[in-house]
């Protein structure tokens, strides 16, 4: 049996030397100490089991972990510890498996179009009449850094851990070096509109000198300038840059390279229930639908539809005239 000080000595390897060998951000490890730090002193002298990991998960959610979400992250975090006591040889018994995740029912994403958030984020961090010079110079790292995560998918904690010596702003196909929260170092490409200022930033120790409180506040504060009726954070930055790239026809596959998601099964778990192109014409096939539309908006969904198979094709042009009864004749020049 794991209990006293085994178990003080398997919780410190689990905590330090795991996480060093993993490689893990800070803020994973202060996650698993908030989670896992009470384990101890709510078993006092009893040992680990199934069964009074099962009621810590209990005596966790009265206290103060008691959302959907929190639940998930309690257990998440215990059948890893179990599965590493279990790896190490610290247990002779893999119960992780029998703690049971709670489901969470996902609230439906409302979200901004990219340019609206570009917008809230530039009417966010505009100087004020009265600003003094170091606040203006926290509302301009704090726009970078809103639009280095908007225009890569990165998640506010990676862009504000980003070095100087992450960049490679000079190198023939532009990129930076980001390492996730699981530890893991991928290369991303360098959005094109930002590689110049990029380029004056590879000398300083932080690429972006913000925060991530700021950047929430001033995000919120250009969402009540332009009143958006949307609520955004930076991890929503996130969100509008994956259903964006999907809604534009983007593999699934590369969306979940660039958002660096261990499991292609992930991003379509999040997001492919939001990218409804390719079911739109199935919804409206029915007689009914159309017959409720104007012979205007029939007309409008034809061309759209036509426009959309062309594309840009500038040897194609398309007009449609109409006369002064109503009539709509479209025309097609090759």
């Amino acid at each position: 049996m794991l209990q006293d000080q085994k178990l003080q000595q398997a919780y410190e390897d689990f905590i330090v030397n795991y996480s060093i060998e993993k490689g893990l951000e800070e803020k994973s490890i202060r996650n698993k100490k908030a989670i896992l730090s009470k384990l101890l002193p709510f078993l006092k002298d009893r040992p680990l089991t199934f069964d009074t990991c099962r009621e810590y998960a209990f005596y966790m959610y009265e206290n103060g972990w008691n959302k959907p979400n929190s639940r998930v992250n309690v257990i998440k975090n215990i059948r890893a510890f179990v599965n590493f006591l279990y790896e190490r040889g610290y247990i002779n018994e893999n119960f992780s498996r029998k703690l049971i995740k709670p489901k969470v029912v996902r609230e439906p994403f409302h979200l901004p179009s990219e340019a609206d958030a570009e917008r809230c984020i530039i009417a966010g961090t505009e100087p004020g009449f009265y600003d003094r010079s170091r606040s203006i110079k926290i509302k301009e790292e704090t726009k970078l850094c809103l639009q280095f995560i908007l225009r890569t998918g990165l998640r506010v904690s990676e862009a504000l851990n980003l070095r100087g010596s992450d960049l490679s702003p000079f190198d023939e196909q532009p990129f930076f070096q980001v390492r996730s929260k699981g530890g893991k170092s991928s290369l991303l490409p360098i959005p094109y509109d930002m590689i110049e200022v990029m380029k004056k930033r590879v000398d300083r120790k932080r690429v972006f000198e913000a925060t991530e409180k700021t950047c929430n506040k001033n995000l919120n504060d250009g969402v009540k300038k332009l009143s958006i009726p949307f609520h955004l954070t930076c991890h929503k930055l996130r969100d509008i840059y994956s259903l964006s790239r999907l809604r534009r026809g983007n593999s699934l596959q590369l969306v979940s390279r660039t958002l660096r998601h261990s499991s292609v099964v992930i991003t379509d778990k999040y997001y492919s229930d939001y990218v409804l192109d390719d079911i739109v014409e199935t919804i409206n096939d029915s007689p009914i639908i159309k017959d409720a539309l104007t012979p205007e908006q029939l007309i409008d969904k034809g061309f759209n539809a036509f426009r959309k198979a062309i594309g840009n094709d500038k040897r194609i042009v398309v007009k449609i005239t109409k006369d002064n009864k109503g009539n709509a004749t479209i025309n097609v020049n090759i």
